[in-house]
């Protein structure tokens, strides 16, 4: 991961649109809380039930409460802020994956077609 091998990284959000995207679990599936160097650092969710809902969940998974936004654009106006993770919907994956890069941040989108071929 690009961003794991720069000195200045130190963080990764994940960023959340519906509760049924992403959970805890996905977030420590991803591996990116067991890279060297990087935090957890915010997720983000237009439901601030679910935002809220993720914090408290990251929290018993033992790590530091991250900070929650329910508008990805302020997220990425977050100097803190190095790197996105993207588990939306599939119609938000493309402008988020865009508004990321323009912010300078390092992106990370799965889009549904590239589990497999068919």
């Amino acid at each position: 991961m690009r961003w794991a091998a720069r000195s200045s990284a130190r963080t990764i959000v994940c960023v959340w649109r519906f509760a049924e995207c992403a959970g805890a679990a996905t977030i420590t599936s991803t591996g990116f809380t067991k890279v060297p160097g990087t935090e957890l650092a915010a997720v983000c969710d237009v439901d601030e039930g679910v935002s809220s809902k993720r914090v408290g969940e990251i929290e018993k998974l033992g790590l530091p409460k991250p900070k929650s936004y329910v508008d990805v654009r302020k997220l990425l106006e977050d100097k803190d802020i190095d790197a996105i993770s993207i588990a939306t919907p599939n119609h938000w994956h493309s402008l988020m994956a865009i508004w990321g890069c323009q912010a300078g941040k390092d992106v990370y989108v799965e889009k549904p077609c590239s589990h497999n071929t068919f």
